[in-house]
């Protein structure tokens, strides 16, 4: 779909009170706080949904409380994600410094899209890259970095999604220099997929499994000092 085209298809989307959605997926990005600023910019500037792929606790520091606002979707497997999406129209944009990536001042998107963020380190990996539908990067016009931290990097992509989708403004605070924050829904409210309740269920069977086999520990302990005791 050519640029103009699709900025008149999101611009139609906005006038009937509707927003092209788009996801920030995490893959790698592995510091806490990471994690938490780009939750918070994921909650300024519309994410529909933060996605986690791995098994590891998602730790938000940084957040700002923001985590009441923006759902977490878990998947174990970068294929699930990916088929997941795929399957909701959904196109797979890596934001990387890439051969063939577009620059977001052009904001090249088009419809629903998923923004995948590589590793602090070494950006988004071979892998990673095969299951992109495209890259997008962020021109620089200094000359001292050769990359951006990879929260950062995420909140420039967003607000350049939410501007291209026309997002209507939040409103500010009557009174104060910010913005006015309103009461989230209640996250154990939400509806799992079903990568979250397998998750859930691997969870809960390794600490039944755990509390099992500390059991049996204790019940040989307490038989062997039986034992000795009745042969001292």
């Amino acid at each position: 779909m050519a640029a103009s085209s699709s900025a008149e298809s999101a611009a139609a989307a906005a006038a009937g009170g509707e927003r092209v959605p788009f996801w920030v997926l995490l893959n790698g990005v592995s510091k806490a706080k990471n994690v938490g600023n780009i939750m918070r910019s994921a909650c300024a500037f519309g994410a529909k949904a933060l996605v986690v792929v791995g098994k590891g606790h998602v730790a938000t520091f940084g957040s700002k409380g923001t985590n009441k606002h923006v759902e977490v979707i878990r998947f174990e497997a970068l294929e699930a994600a990916i088929e997941h999406f795929h399957a909701l129209g959904a196109r797979i944009l890596g934001v990387e410094i890439t051969s063939g990536a577009l620059s977001v001042a052009d904001e090249p998107f088009d419809g629903p899209t998923v923004l995948m963020m590589g590793n602090e380190g070494h950006g988004l990996t071979d892998k990673q890259k095969a299951v992109c539908d495209g890259f997008v990067y962020i021109p620089h016009f200094g000359n001292g970095t050769a990359s951006l931290n990879v929260s950062v990097a995420a909140g420039v992509v967003m607000h350049r999604f939410a501007s291209w989708a026309r997002y209507t403004e939040h409103k500010r605070e009557e009174g104060a220099d910010k913005f006015l924050v309103e009461k989230g829904p209640d996250p154990a409210t939400r509806p799992r997929t079903e990568a979250e309740l397998a998750l859930r269920e691997e969870r809960r069977a390794r600490r039944e499994a755990k509390a099992a086999e500390a059991a049996a520990q204790g019940s040989s302990s307490s038989s062997s000092s039986a034992a000795a005791e009745a042969t001292a």
